[in-house]
């Protein structure tokens, strides 16, 4: 199984609580750092995934979800 991708910034209250929650359940996770003043999450393969282009969203093999609470709680009721 790939670990689920966080899109995100490891300095945002949105993020940190899930990278808590995985680490503390050992659940594999991958944080790609999006930078936002670059703007990273307006691209098109971005906006593919997420089109309000907001962080943090997750990509687990192909299911895309954006909202920190959301995203915690997929991660409950799959692990």
């Amino acid at each position: 199984m790939a670990p689920i991708k966080i899109y995100g910034l490891a300095i945002s209250g949105n993020v940190i609580p899930i990278e808590f929650l995985c680490k503390g359940n050992g659940i594999e996770m991958e944080l790609v750092n999006t930078d936002l003043m670059a703007g990273a999450h307006k691209t098109p393969e971005f906006l593919k995934m997420n089109p309000m282009h907001c962080i943090p969203t997750m990509d687990d093999e192909g299911f895309t979800l954006w909202e920190s609470k959301a995203i915690m709680r997929y991660i409950c009721n799959k692990h």
